[in-house]
């Protein structure tokens, strides 16, 4: 068994099949045609049941008009010549990778805000050093010339800047909708790149904090109405009177209980005072009686932290599995050997070089 590397942003033209459906469509398009213009002659409904598409693929007669669908879609584009054709053009048998070289597929400069974009622009400019140093001491440094393509920026101009809140809420935003929307989000960026995995974050956040504006409405309004039930106990209190039907009505709000005659609404107040053991003052009855939710300032400070927070990769999915891999290398170092050891030391220290290599030409 013979295994190929791909590439990691896949279109059209790296599938195989893709490249089959070309006949089959134009077969399909035929039987569709020739069926239709028949029911059409015969002035029969040209509206098709879902088990007429095999007709379409395989061909046959039409039952209706007994008209003969000609081509067999499927045998036209899977045939062993069209599998053959596909599989060479995109370099699959013979393993050539031939669909490396169609522009769809490859990577350009600025198509996207991600490290193998950095590591692209690094490549570029040891290239051009390289170039210019053999150059200026007389050699003919353009032979070893290379030139990345690099998109032109204004084709994929992103409405928001990268690695920003408002960035990962269009993206956020854009996801609901469709794939064109996210790209226009995000100037064509890969969905690797950090404000795709923000963005996923910043969807979470919205939709908690989308739940907590519906619970501060309605902590809010059990609050002013827990108010006005204070105000109607002290004007009671004050009148020496039983309350009205309008006031009960609002108690029994309060109370979270249905509110019915008014007769019967009394007897139910009086049954939440007698079960709370609501009796003696104003203040002490209102001690009593079980109070709203409230809305508190941590919980403001919570709705405001969700709506404008910045999202740190940590706090993403792929930071919280990064983190869980650090963890259990830690553990693993444990039981290294020493070559085991200087192993991934080495690793550390190559990683590092290359960082610093990425600053310096950033």
């Amino acid at each position: 068994m013979l295994f190929a590397a791909g590439v990691p942003n896949t279109t059209q033209s790296t599938q195989e099949t893709d490249i089959n459906y070309g006949p089959i469509k134009s077969s399909f398009r035929i039987n569709l045609e020739v069926i239709t213009q028949a029911r059409i002659n015969d002035e029969k409904p040209v509206s098709f049941a879902p088990y007429m598409v095999a007709l379409f693929v395989f061909g046959g007669t039409d039952h209706v008009t007994k008209a003969v669908a000609p081509r067999n879609a499927f045998q036209d584009g899977f045939s062993r010549e069209w599998c053959l054709k596909a599989w060479a053009k995109v370099g699959a048998a013979p393993i050539t990778r031939a669909c490396l070289s169609d522009p769809k597929v490859r990577r350009e400069l600025g198509d996207s805000e991600d490290d193998l974009d950095q590591k692209m622009r690094l490549i570029q400019d040891l290239n051009d050093r390289a170039v210019a140093g053999l150059n200026a001491r007389g050699w003919n440094g353009s032979a070893f010339a290379g030139k990345i393509k690099e998109r032109r920026a204004f084709l994929t101009q992103p409405i928001s800047q990268p690695n920003t809140r408002t960035r990962q809420e269009d993206i956020a935003a854009a996801a609901a909708t469709s794939t064109g929307a996210r790209y226009h989000a995000t100037g064509g960026g890969h969905l690797t790149s950090d404000d795709m995995f923000k963005s996923i974050e910043v969807g979470k956040r919205n939709a908690e904090a989308a739940q907590l504006e519906k619970e501060k409405k309605s902590r809010l309004e059990k609050m002013e109405l827990e108010e006005e039930c204070h105000g109607i106990l002290y004007q009671l209190a004050e009148d020496d009177k039983d309350p009205n039907g309008k006031q009960l009505k609002r108690l029994l709000k309060w109370q979270e209980k249905k509110s019915t005659r008014v007769a019967k609404d009394l007897l139910v107040w009086n049954a939440i005072c007698a079960e709370h053991e609501a009796y003696g003052t104003i203040d002490e009855i209102i001690s009593a009686l079980p109070s709203v939710k409230r809305w508190t300032q941590a919980d403001e400070e919570r709705l405001i932290w969700l709506r404008t927070a910045e999202v740190d990769m940590a706090d993403t999915a792929l930071g919280r599995k990064q983190a869980h891999e650090k963890r259990n290398l830690l553990m693993a170092a444990r039981n290294m050997t020493a070559d085991e050891q200087a192993e991934v030391l080495a690793a550390f220290s190559e990683a590092n070089a290359s960082q610093v290599i990425a600053e310096e030409n950033a």
